[in-house]
């Protein structure tokens, strides 16, 4: 009986031990400078999004990000303040690179500006600045991985510390059995 309840303590520990928090990653863009879009000379002078994903970026194919899902965007250029549209981040691009799509819309232009980064970027955690196009179409990309050095969830707190409950339960039970006493 005491081996079974050890075994099953020691099969309840390892299992909340291997369990994570929900891991997710942090997306967070920042543009600095864009080229002259379409119409009326305007141009981005700042713009931002940010989002969580449950995992990075898939090297595989591009992630579309709607606009609902996103944290945080704002747009503003040389003329006015304008909105987001969704974002599509395409990792493996044909340039080698790993590619956001910015998209935006103001009362003179809509549609996307391109922003190149290293390739690899979207998987893994760190600080990227644009590679292509210099000072002209300027951004920077920062990814977080959240799961990174977590803290297990309060309910793996809680089975870790049952389970260790229960071993020491069962060693004192077995203690107390062991114990003789004899008077002489």
């Amino acid at each position: 009986m005491k081996q079974k309840i050890a075994t099953f303590c020691s099969v309840i520990a390892v299992a909340t031990m291997s369990s994570q928090a929900n891991a997710a990653v942090l997306y967070e863009f920042e543009l600095f400078s864009s080229f002259e879009l379409t119409n009326g000379g305007e141009e981005f002078t700042s713009g931002e999004f940010s989002f969580t994903a449950p995992t990075f970026v898939s090297s595989v194919s591009q992630t579309i990000v709607p606009v609902g899902d996103l944290l945080s965007c704002s747009i503003i250029t040389n003329l006015e303040t304008g909105t987001c549209r969704d974002h599509t981040m395409d990792p493996e691009f044909e340039l080698g690179t790993d590619m956001i799509r910015f998209g935006f819309e103001t009362s003179l232009n809509a549609g996307t500006r391109f922003y190149h980064f290293a390739d690899g970027a979207f998987n893994t955690a760190g600080i990227y600045d644009s590679i292509r196009f210099g000072d002209s179409q300027a951004g920077r990309l920062t990814v977080t991985d959240l799961a990174a050095g977590g803290v297990p969830e309060p309910a793996t707190w809680g089975m870790m510390i049952f389970g260790f409950g229960l071993i020491g339960g069962a060693m004192r039970r077995q203690r107390k059995a062991n114990v003789k006493v004899n008077f002489i």
